[in-house]
């Protein structure tokens, strides 16, 4: 049996190359706004594809470089738009990207531990004891 703590929680925007036209809407972008655009997607794509759903249309992946920084800089070079974890628009700044909060029920990004239940090695029950913040595990 297995069990998993939660890390992180975060929601997810658009990062956009800053001549992009929806970079002087005001407000939150609308995900059909995003029908049509060049998607630049992480190795993690569960927020594109919740976006394109949301906006009922099929996303134009042009590129999956892999990592969150690897897609912000092909933005940032106008290859494209992506859908990225909050987090980045306070750690990453890049000239030539903006970052706009997408409209509608925030989408969730969770990174998570997961773990046996009933673990036996003394060294991996306190790595365990030390992510979940617990005692005795």
């Amino acid at each position: 049996m297995l069990r998993s703590h939660v890390l992180a929680r975060d929601a997810f925007c658009v990062a956009l190359p800053a001549e992009h036209p929806l970079v002087a809407a005001t407000g939150p972008i609308k995900a059909r706004a995003l029908s049509g655009e060049a998607f630049v997607v992480p190795e993690q794509d569960l927020g594109t594809r919740e976006v394109a759903r949301r906006g009922r249309f099929d996303p134009r992946i042009v590129s999956a470089p892999g990592t969150l920084l690897a897609v912000v800089t092909q933005v940032s070079v106008g290859a494209g738009v992506a859908v990225v974890p909050n987090v980045l628009t306070r750690v990453v700044n890049l000239p030539n990207v903006v970052f706009k909060t997408l409209a509608g029920a925030p989408i969730i990004s969770e990174v998570a531990a997961v773990f046996r239940k009933f673990e036996h090695s003394p060294a991996t029950k306190t790595l365990i004891a030390q992510i979940t913040g617990a005692r005795d595990q």
